[in-house]
């Protein structure tokens, strides 16, 4: 469908709080599996109440410092714990590990947090970069940071090989061994192709800053080459032909915000091309949004579409090349740009550290990520080294969210904040010593001792990592959202429509890291309502 088919129809708002009535007799397993959720949300709600004091009590003791105390490396050796990766569990972890009693050390080639949930925002212009990232050294002023790539792990000796990402004055890069005492894994996950040719040297992908700068130019750039007026009008609407890969939050987020862009924005500055453009998903399963329970797929698939996006549902790529794409049923589908977010993949590094630790070669599988224990110890290593979010499997099964890895950060730092011996054998609930669980003379040590003590209280071994699903959000464009908000298996709200579009601008607001990037967030949505977009390119 092409812009001039586009009709914005009203759509009604949609709320609902899911209640029992009228669905007849429940089943004794549902019955159960409610009361398991209700008291799982109310042991959350004490336990994130115990956490918030102790992380709260952490913060303000970092905040009373003065200056001096950054640098200042007096005292006897800490144990050294070493954080590779910048995403949201290495986050989390470095904003809740107590780092009077670690020294911690951060190894990224990124210097920066990334709230990804609004990276399709950012690739359109209604927010931009630096409202969305946070400084690693922000996070936590007393860890030291590297920047760099981490290209080798060597468990045998506690060794990491990193590459510095800057060069000396002969342009190379130097290359550190940097040694520790426990490893904390997190560098996340690649774009994956799948093995698709082409997808590479003619896609565009949207999981970096980079990537989103990249394809804010490529939009642009497209409507520029279509305005060119040598250009026929079956060559205009070939490059106006975007394509999106993959039907996933990522992808129908991305959807919308493109349809946000053409039709505002670029429907006024290209006049001429409004009715050229098209958007097009390409969506291997048989319906979008699989992540999101039926009855809310269902509405976002009618909402994109009657937004003017084309659908080809249970269809597959075969094959990319740079004007056109091959289809699984044979058809030759046209583009001018193509957004590739049909999966993710292993990194270098992660593929290196399972062909050191034999365990972990027996136990992948094709997925290529490292099987961890329920403390997130990575099988075969003794304990001195753990994993968390993308690049980690784990049984249950855990969806690959920022809300899972965030949760993983924090739980791992307060397991090793209060003590708990990592190094016991595999499957086997680490046990809190002694000699850890002091409050080593620092500002609200006390109070982090005390809560420490009411959570421990008649158990010393440590509790296994529990993922509590708070739901799931997604734009549609069009100030259109879909929210299922839920205490693990119980559904607390359900919205679409523009309830929906609320819900989720509101939890990404709250979600923000910082005061700084709440205000800045709030100010870019406030700007591109007011003023639009800005399109310019400097």
């Amino acid at each position: 469908m092409h812009m001039q088919e586009i009709k914005t129809r009203p759509e009604k708002t949609k709320i609902r709080i899911p209640d029992e009535r009228g669905r007849g007799l429940d089943t004794t397993e549902d019955n159960r599996r409610r009361q398991e959720s209700v008291m799982a949300l109310v042991d959350e709600v004490g336990t994130s109440l115990l956490d918030t004091v102790e992380d709260a009590s952490l913060f303000w003791s970092r905040q009373l410092r003065s200056e001096d105390e950054l640098g200042d490396v007096k005292g006897p050796r800490k144990h050294r714990i070493v954080v590779i990766g910048s995403g949201w569990s290495s986050h989390a972890f470095i904003k809740s590990i107590d780092t009077d009693k670690f020294d911690v050390v951060i190894i990224s080639p990124r210097n920066y947090f990334l709230f990804t949930p609004l990276l399709a925002a950012a690739s359109v212009g209604t927010v931009e970069y630096r409202s969305i990232t946070e400084p690693m050294r922000k996070a936590n002023p007393y860890a030291s940071y590297f920047e760099g790539e981490a290209t080798d792990i060597f468990p045998e000796n506690r060794t990491i090989r990193m590459r510095t990402r800057m060069q000396t004055n002969d342009g190379s890069k130097i290359d550190l061994n940097v040694p520790y005492d426990m490893l904390v894994f997190s560098p996340g996950v690649k774009s994956s192709s799948f093995g698709v040719k082409g997808v590479y040297e003619n896609c565009y992908f949207l999981k970096e800053v980079d990537d989103a700068r990249r394809l804010r130019s490529a939009v642009q750039d497209r409507f520029e080459r279509a305005n060119i007026p040598e250009v026929t009008e079956e060559e205009k609407r070939r490059i106006l032909t975007f394509v999106v890969c993959e039907g996933g939050p990522t992808g129908v987020e991305f959807c919308g915000e493109l349809y946000d862009l053409l039709s505002t924005e670029f429907k006024t500055l290209y006049p001429k091309l409004k009715s050229l453009a098209r958007v097009v998903m390409i969506q291997s399963g048989p319906t979008i949004l699989p992540v999101f329970e039926e009855s809310l797929r269902s509405v976002g698939l009618n909402v994109i579409t009657n937004a003017g996006v084309e659908v080809a549902l249970e269809t597959r790529v075969n094959a990319v090349g740079p004007y056109s794409m091959t289809l699984n049923n044979g058809t030759e589908l046209p583009y001018g740009l193509a957004v590739w977010t049909a999966g993710t993949g292993p990194r270098n590094i992660t593929e290196r550290l399972i062909e050191k630790v034999p365990v972990q070669a027996e136990m992948t599988s094709r997925s290529k990520k490292l099987t961890i224990d329920p403390w997130l110890r990575v099988y075969g290593t003794n304990g001195s080294i753990l994993a968390m979010g993308d690049c980690t499997k784990m049984e249950p099964i855990l969806p690959q969210t920022a809300q899972v890895a965030s949760q993983q950060g924090h739980y791992l730092a307060r397991m090793l904040n209060r003590g708990y011996d990592m190094s016991t054998p595999d499957n086997q609930p680490p046990v809190q010593t002694d000699d850890n669980n002091g409050d080593n003379g620092d500002n609200g040590g006390g109070v982090r001792k005390t809560f420490n003590l009411l959570r421990t209280l008649g158990k010393r071994e440590a509790d296994p990592f529990r993922f509590f699903n708070y739901g799931m959000l997604a734009y549609l464009g069009n100030d259109k959202g879909l929210a299922h908000i839920q205490a693990n298996d119980l559904d607390l709200i359900k919205a679409s429509g523009q309830a929906g579009f609320y819900l989720w601008r509101s939890v990404y607001f709250v979600k923000q890291v910082s005061l700084r990037n709440r205000v800045l967030v709030l100010f870019d949505w406030m700007k591109s309502r007011m003023f639009g977009r800005d399109l310019s390119r400097i």
